[in-house]
């Protein structure tokens, strides 16, 4: 089980009065990761109100969903959640900071009126801008129990998705990280170099069901620098446990 830093951020007017504060309850969710070998970056949660969504699919991507979704950044999504009144709580493993196949985390969320939705997403690694997503759950605040979710990547629509890492000689991307149009980042180590792009043309420009990745064999050269073996995923990509 990995160990995980939580760091909470409220809105402190909700709980003003005694009366009300105990309208509000403590929730549990157990985020485990069942790809094969797609680690989750940090993962950012947020109890919320209805229709403050922190993303939805058929709509283009926020800036702060494409800071998430393409460099695995969620500080400007976490400022848009607390600006809206949301209650944050962001995971991470305290060793390398991502989540890898097979793992599971414990993060708690404060939910009650006004926070009755959670909803959750965390960068997919490697992938050019997919994301793992809870969008809008919405908690039974008048009982208690447990249920199971399973969770969708999600494509944030915001770059091709050409599966390229790097190849020897390459002069190295300078500028934003978001204008890098490569995978950031190799977690499980595996994987090839300089391929020619598995998708070259825009794709669907609004957030919508990842497809996964496509890979290839070829460890130097192809269309992919993912490997077709390892890196191949489909849909669901996590489980969420709500204790409630």
């Amino acid at each position: 089980m990995k160990v995980i830093a939580i760091t909470f951020s409220l809105i402190v007017t909700l709980l003003a009065s005694t009366a009300q504060a105990q309208t509000f309850k403590n929730v549990i969710l157990k985020i485990t990761n069942t790809s094969n070998a797609i680690y989750f970056a940090p993962i950012v949660l947020a109890s919320h109100s209805f229709p403050n969504l922190m993303f939805d699919t058929g709509i283009p991507a926020t800036p702060a969903i494409e800071a998430m979704a393409e460099f695995g950044d969620i500080a400007p999504l976490s400022a848009d959640l607390v600006a809206s009144g949301g209650f944050i709580a962001v995971a991470e493993d305290t060793t390398d900071g991502a989540l890898g196949p097979g793992e599971s985390i414990f993060v708690g969320l404060v939910v009650g009126p006004g926070l009755e939705y959670i909803s959750l997403a965390g960068m997919l690694v490697p992938t050019n801008d997919g994301f793992v997503g809870l969008n809008s759950y919405q908690v039974p605040i008048d009982s208690t129990g447990q249920v199971v979710l399973q969770l969708n990547g999600y494509d944030a629509g915001t770059e091709p998705n050409n599966e390229l890492r790097s190849c020897p000689g390459t002069p190295p991307f300078v500028g934003d990280p978001l204008d890098d149009p490569n995978v950031p980042g190799n977690p499980g180590l595996n994987g090839g170099v300089c391929g020619t792009g598995a998708q070259g043309s825009a794709e669907n420009p609004l957030i919508h069901v990842h497809r996964g990745n496509l890979g290839d064999l070829d460890l130097t050269g192809g269309v992919s620098d993912l490997d077709s073996r390892v890196h191949s995923w489909l849909n669901p990509i996590a489980e969420v446990l709500v204790f409630y």
